[in-house]
């Protein structure tokens, strides 16, 4: 996988048009991630798929995914 630059800051109006956005979701029902879970059949044991030397797939790359979602 490529290496990417850091995201610049987020635009004020762009942070405040998401926030509003996202309260529009109702995350008290749990049952799209409950479904997700129950369908999710497995990982790969070894974070790094590599095809000799050159890496194919970097799981640990979309560790960020667990994180809080930025402003953007």
């Amino acid at each position: 996988m490529t290496q990417h630059t850091p995201p610049e800051p987020v635009q004020p109006s762009v942070a405040e048009a998401n926030r509003a956005v996202l309260g529009r979701f109702a995350f008290d029902d749990v049952q799209d991630f409950d479904d997700a879970k129950r369908g999710f059949l497995g990982t790969a044991a070894e974070p790094l798929i590599k095809s000799g030397d050159r890496v194919i797939w970097d799981f640990e790359a979309y560790g960020f995914l667990a994180g809080e979602c930025p402003d953007s």
